[in-house]
């Protein structure tokens, strides 16, 4: 056993790179990962079942706001990983994978009896993650995996894969040519995000200041940190917040301008009438549309890193930006305006809450107030 191998870079560059938590499951091409996990001062939580690591990996960043790193072993191990990539890849949750492979000589080859040998297991993933890449050297870890961190971070964020073949992690690096500790790396704050087109931030604000609006908050604004400024637009404009599943409580729900519940259809109702329906990281999906029945009559203006849903779903002013970012650039060219948006919230709120009363939940509401309180 040496005292630093491959896997201590892997762990030095995580711990450069600002990452404190660690999930997943050890597996016996994993174990220089893991013998490297026991000499470092991350925080290791284990599962029984490597998706369940995956769930709870996607669930703490979107608890803390902070990538955590997910330890995976080869073959078996990696793909039972895959339902929770999927979840984490389709809703923009950071988390950096790094999974162990066969022995370095048996890449791309078919050697009889490697253990737990998946061929191009990179491209089982591939659906699924950003970002894919094998560890060909010990020297290229600290870079990669910088690398991968940047596209993990970067909007739209989402899981990134690296994987590191078992000789590479158990290689020493107690030798003349071994790398030193790695101390410091990209951080987030150092990430340029996305910006938006000056010419459709100028748009944007134009049709905003001539007609009431509604915001939808979605999933993005809460991976952009945007929620402070999601407040100070919202209060500025006067409009009335709706956040989808993935945006709850991108905006407090004890705020007046806060509307309680996206999938009612006043709640519906409210989008489908907005003379400017302001969608921030948000594709307007199957949930958030109530199942598609949505149909807007006003100006859609959708704001999503991710071009690739913008007017997916409905015809607007798509702009591609972070919606930090974006909201930032918006904020100075709107007016402060007054539409009565906390009685519009309020009205609706009251639709949804008789609606509610009369459908006899009440043990329900007792055990989702329980849960909430605790």
């Amino acid at each position: 056993m040496t005292t630093r191998n491959g896997g201590d870079l892997v762990v030095e560059t995580l711990q450069a790179l600002g990452i404190k938590d660690v999930f997943g499951i050890p597996g016996q091409h994993a174990l220089g990962l893991f013998d490297a996990l026991s000499r470092s001062s991350l925080n290791f939580y284990s599962s029984r079942v490597e998706n369940n690591a995956a769930f709870a990996a996607d669930g703490y960043a979107r608890a803390t706001g902070n990538p955590a790193a997910l330890f995976l072993s080869t073959g078996p191990g990696a793909l039972t990983s895959l339902a929770g990539l999927q979840e984490a890849y389709a809703t923009g949750v950071p988390m950096i994978v790094v999974s162990s492979q066969i022995p370095a000589a048996g890449l791309g080859a078919r050697r009889k009896g490697m253990l737990h040998q998946l061929d191009e297991q990179t491209e089982s993933v591939r659906n699924v993650t950003k970002y894919q890449a094998t560890v060909q050297q010990a020297a290229a870890i600290p870079s990669v995996l910088e690398d991968a961190y940047r596209e993990a971070m970067t909007a739209p964020q989402g899981p990134v894969w690296v994987e590191v073949p078992q000789d590479i992690l158990l290689e020493s690096q107690d030798t003349a040519h071994g790398l030193p500790a790695i101390t410091a790396a990209t951080t987030a704050a150092e990430i340029n995000q996305p910006e938006a087109h000056h010419a459709l931030v100028s748009r944007a604000a134009e049709l905003i200041n001539a007609n009431s609006t509604v915001i939808v908050a979605g999933g993005g604004v809460r991976r952009s940190g945007a929620g402070e400024l999601l407040v100070q637009l919202a209060e500025k404009i006067d409009a009335p917040v709706v956040c989808t599943v993935g945006g709850n409580t991108a905006l407090p729900l004890d705020h007046p301008l806060a509307v309680h519940f996206i999938e009612d259809r006043h709640v519906t109702d409210l989008m489908d009438s907005a003379e400017t329906l302001l969608v921030l990281g948000s594709s307007l999906g199957e949930v958030t549309s109530n199942y598609f029945t949505m149909k807007p009559t006003g100006t859609i203006i959708q704001v999503d890193a991710e071009s690739k849903v913008l007017s997916s779903n409905h015809p607007s002013l798509g702009i591609r930006a972070d919606i930090s970012t974006f909201l930032a650039q918006l904020l100075p060219a709107v007016d402060t305006a007054t539409h009565a948006g906390a009685d519009k919230a309020a009205e609706v709120n009251t639709k949804v809450a008789e609606r509610m009363s009369e459908l006899g939940l009440e043990h329900e509401q007792q055990v989702m107030d329980a849960i909430r309180e605790a």
